[in-house]
């Protein structure tokens, strides 16, 4: 799960909310699935967020979002257009990012 065989900061799983998912649906091994979950949804955001704090392979992540508006809340990777901190990016609050950029980012009508 971390250390240099582990996954990068470039891997989906180093978005907290993919994690978290992964850990919700599989934790614990062999008794949950994606119809019984057996943890509460915090416990598997608090499982990930000790997770992704770990040491991890270095990665250029650099071109992963030309475009940072269109980059997700919860990537942890910046640079960033709003000045909120990584850390926040990482690991919430995400209330107040999801609506710094839905004002940057209004949803285009039909």
């Amino acid at each position: 799960l971390w250390g240099s065989h582990s996954f990068t900061r470039g891997a989906g799983l180093y978005r907290i909310s993919n994690f978290a998912g992964l850990v919700y649906i599989n934790m614990p091994y062999g008794k949950a699935d994606h119809v019984k979950q057996v943890i509460s949804s915090e416990q598997a955001w608090d499982v990930a967020a000790y997770v992704l704090t770990r040491p991890r392979p270095a990665f250029d992540v650099s071109k992963d979002w030309p475009d940072p508006k269109k980059r997700p809340i919860d990537d942890a990777n910046g640079p960033y257009l709003d000045s909120f901190p990584a850390w926040q990016h990482k690991f919430g609050p995400f209330k107040s990012l999801k609506a710094w950029f839905e004002r940057v980012n209004p949803p285009v009508s039909k």
